[in-house]
């Protein structure tokens, strides 16, 4: 699977999806693509370890308020699998906003809605997405009442954090726990750490995905760990 929705190179590699944008100044409209060698989400990759294109548009306005979308290719089964649901490209829509509660202390809401096109069986759902920002990192809540479409509760809890080594190199990682009991009967963890170069308009992404015993039981190779190399480019 991002601000009210952060889709910069480096959580597009790391995360996959949206996290939260800082309230900016002014209002703008952000648009990026980002070509990466795998997209991952949660720990999952959701394109069977195959490269992604994806799009992000975002419009941020100053009163801290944003919206857009976020479009990808995506591959869940293989093709020759009889089970394949015929998915291969998600949009994801949001809207958002976000207040400083206190001097360096970012408060954020997204609501985010995940969609399939053409898929054989429904698998569109919602999450709510609450974010904490603050000196030493950020704290994120993600609920759903309708994960994975399987109309049950799944709700995932995450600490990220990140800094800029110079100008133009940056780290970061974040640790996550995805609670999937009423969906599958179970939960996992899921890790990512990377760094970017950034070099105008570009970033270049490199990060190491993972997720625990527990993940790969539930999601098969797909959880297994990777490194991902991904280039955005911001216009």
């Amino acid at each position: 699977m991002s601000k009210t929705f952060n889709r910069s190179a480096f959580h597009t590699a790391l995360l996959g999806l949206p996290l939260v944008f800082s309230a900016n100044a002014f209002a703008e409209f952000d648009v990026s693509v980002t070509l990466a060698s795998d997209y991952r989400l949660y720990g999952v990759s959701q394109t069977l370890e195959e490269p992604t294109l994806q799009f992000t548009g975002v419009y941020i306005d100053e009163s801290g308020f944003s919206a857009g979308t976020f479009l990808s290719n995506v591959d869940f089964v293989e093709n020759t699998d009889p089970d394949d649901l015929d998915v291969s490209i998600e949009i994801d829509l949001f809207v958002g906003y976000e207040k400083e509660v206190a001097t360096g202390h970012l408060l954020s809401a997204t609501l985010i809605r995940y969609i399939y096109p053409g898929a054989e069986v429904d698998l569109d759902y919602n999450e709510l997405i609450i974010n904490y920002g603050f000196a030493y990192g950020a704290l994120t809540v993600g609920y759903s009442n309708d994960a994975f479409a399987a109309d049950e509760t799944g709700i995932r809890y995450e600490y990220s954090y990140g800094f800029d080594i110079n100008e133009e190199f940056s780290v970061g990682f974040m640790v996550g726990h995805y609670d999937l009991d009423d969906v599958f009967g179970d939960s996992y963890r899921y890790y990512d750490v990377g760094v970017t170069y950034a070099y105008e308009d570009f970033a270049f992404t490199l990060s190491y995905n993972d997720s625990s015993s527990a993940g790969e039981d539930l999601f098969g190779p797909a959880a297994e760990a990777a490194v991902v190399g991904a280039v955005s480019y911001s216009f």
